[in-house]
């Protein structure tokens, strides 16, 4: 059925041959199934992309099949295959063929290099021009997709379309560094530039213990010994105590020796005695027993608080020393510092790492001496690793507990009045890019310019409460023609009433309460986002609401309320809950959450391959692209099986 030559590299397939006497089965397995979803496809790829991927020069050719290769990609994250499968299989596998477009040629154009060159030019057009064509071939995909699905029909009569947006976390390429190991990589890429340009004797003795294989773990994973936290004594001069004295106010060493009193052991435990215990005789007999467990109990007692003891300050030695390897590490780095400079070769990659990395993790004592910075005193932008992108590294970011390193991604989704649900955008920062960010780029790209709402339908977006936390946001969302639906709301609610006071955001003016009554004076404060409210007197003492809106009473019987903008906010929240477009729009943003758990889950988001941004990037334009394809089968199946249901019940 099928054949390869590699001899002479010549292929046979069934698809290009024998398509017409194929199985109605067969032909719809591959029509209906992900083989055909990709291949449809193929269309919604311009010919000028793929002329701008491989121009190089004034004389270039694009390549023939640029579009296939790009498909290729898309195929292999949507059926969970590998590429190095996928290059192996191509030549033979007619469905692979089929769904790439690919099966009437004699010889596949696939080699072991297609896959590598073609992401290496589209990371070239990246970084050369800033602009990510993979980005804008995979959104015309996703276009083409969105339509068929979807469509352009109104959501309901209230909403024309509907979006839902979250982020996630994904992890950076490589495992998390220690500040020791981070300081020290860098210090030997230095000394290995300096090794490589200038040879051995350029190094300072005492800095060539970097050029040892094995001096990376001595430094990074040997616990020490007692001994080394004693010739670090005495070559600062002073003794163990001291050094621990020194450091441990600036350490979060243990608490006290944990361990079980020895006296609790032996304590008398009150219980009742019986008669037979209390006879001289009876207590003869066992007196003996009895000393020989208590003894047995207070040594097992004794050994596991020795135990104890001694994990403990093996514990709070291996800190000590970690401190100590780390301020030599810095002080060898100023000196490969000063010793880079001198031998001018100041402008490599490595010597801007270990300026940078001074930079951050040092400052100046009293004295005027350099030292470790504290770790609250490092910013969560700071050098994450020295191999990756060098000005939009990974970060660190700290959240419910949990620290991680890398990017933070928003998926936008555009939802159907039905199950289904296309990603329409998808955008890569920095973990520190903040969710309110996000949502300010959400609403200025997704928006209606000059908005009418006389004119034009609203939009409405769902969302959890950090993307709309805010009175900037809101008024961003409504001129840019979006409706915000909030589902969540953390810590204790406000009273609705208070989303009965009038405000006027543009003006900064409140006109009157909840009741209706006229406010005397409101003192916005935009630091704080809040307005410090003045009411006549005698109307809030009279007012049953008094305690819900948090009115004061003064002594003029004139009233002061605190108002601030965020409780405002949730209260016209909590106010809309009770609406049941605004329920049904709060519970179709909950789906949205399944979205980061299934590219873990299935497309491994968290596992980039390389390092850097833009792979970070290319990972997620793929995954989120082949899941739409995925919701796009889901689609064609299930409108292709109630076409055949009518038939049926047609022809019946």
């Amino acid at each position: 059925m099928i054949m390869a030559d590699k001899q002479f590299s010549s292929q046979t397939t069934f698809l290009s041959t024998s398509w017409n006497v194929l199985s109605n089965n067969i032909q719809d397995r591959f029509i209906n199934d992900i083989e055909g979803v990709t291949r449809s496809l193929l269309e919604a790829i311009p010919p000028e992309f793929i002329e701008l991927i491989y121009a190089e020069g004034n004389n270039h050719r694009p390549a023939e099949f640029g579009a296939n290769f790009i498909m290729a990609l898309l195929y292999i994250r949507a059926t969970g295959i590998s590429e190095q499968y996928f290059l192996q299989h191509i030549h033979s596998d007619g469905a692979m063929q089929y769904a790439i477009n690919t099966e009437n040629e004699r010889n596949q154009p696939f080699s072991d290099n297609t896959l590598y060159r073609l992401r290496k030019r589209l990371e070239c057009v990246y970084t050369e021009t800033g602009r990510d064509l993979l980005e804008e071939i995979t959104d015309m995909m996703n276009f083409a997709m969105e339509t068929e699905v979807i469509g352009n029909e109104p959501y309901n009569e209230l909403l024309n379309k509907v979006y839902r947006i979250d982020s996630l976390n994904i992890g950076m390429h490589g495992r998390h560094m220690s500040r020791l190991e981070l300081v020290y990589v860098i210090n030997r890429m230095n000394i290995n530039n300096i090794n490589a340009m200038k040879g051995n004797d350029a190094i300072p003795v005492d800095l060539r213990h970097y050029l040892d294989k094995q001096d990376h773990n001595r430094v990074i994973y040997f616990k020490g010994t007692l001994q080394e936290l004693e010739a670090a004594a005495v070559k600062k001069g002073i003794s163990v105590e001291e050094i621990e004295a020194e450091l441990e106010a600036e350490l979060e060493v243990l608490p006290s020796a944990p361990g079980d009193d020895v006296s609790s052991v032996n304590e008398d435990k009150s219980e009742p005695v019986s008669e037979t215990d209390t006879n001289p005789a009876s207590q003869q007999g066992n007196s003996e027993s009895t000393s020989e467990a208590d003894a047995a109990s207070a040594t097992a007692a004794k050994e596991q608080q020795s135990k104890k003891t001694g994990e403990f300050n093996r514990q709070k030695r291996c800190k000590l020393i970690a401190r100590l390897r780390l301020e030599d590490v810095i002080q060898e780095a100023l000196a490969i510092q000063k010793l880079v400079k001198e031998l001018n070769q100041d402008d490599t990659k490595e010597y801007k790492l270990l300026e940078r990395l001074l930079g951050e993790q040092t400052k100046l004592d009293d004295a005027g001496h350099v030292i470790p910075r504290e770790n609250s005193e490092i910013k969560g932008s700071s050098l994450q690793s020295p191999y990756d992108d060098f000005e939009n590294g990974p970060t660190c970011r700290t959240k419910d507990g949990k620290t991680t390193q890398g990017w933070s991604a928003n998926i936008v989704q555009r939802c159907g009045s039905g199950d289904y649900a296309i990603i329409v955008g998808r955008d890569l920062e920095p973990n520190t890019h903040s969710d309110q960010a996000f949502a300010r780029d959400f609403y200025n790209k997704f928006g209606i310019d000059n908005y009418d709402p006389k004119s034009n339908s609203w939009n409405g977006v769902c969302c959890d409460g950090l993307y709309c936390n805010s009175y900037e946001l809101k008024e961003l969302a409504a001129a840019r023609g979006f409706k915000v639906f909030c589902g969540t709301l953390t810590g204790i609610a406000p009273d609705p009433i208070l989303a009965g006071f009038d405000i006027d955001l543009k003006n900064m003016e409140i006109h009157t309460c909840p009741k209706g009554e006229a406010v005397k004076k409101a003192v916005p404060h935009l630091e704080k986002e809040e307005f410090r409210i003045r009411m006549p007197a005698g109307t809030c003492s009279e007012c049953k609401n008094c305690k819900k809106c948090g009115a004061k009473i003064l002594k003029n019987d004139e009233s002061s309320i605190l108002l601030k903008l965020k409780q405002y906010n949730e209260a016209n929240t909590m106010r809309d809950l009770g609406d049941p477009v605004y329920r049904e729009m709060v519970n179709k943003r909950n789906a949205v959450e399944g979205v980061p758990s299934v590219l873990r889950r299935k497309y491994h988001i968290d596992q980039t391959t390389y390092f850097g941004k833009w792979y970070a990037r290319y990972d997620l334009m793929l995954d989120t692209t082949a899941m739409n394809m995925s919701v796009l089968l889901r689609y064609r199946q299930e409108k292709r099986k109630k076409e055949m249901e009518a038939s049926q019940n047609k022809a019946a």
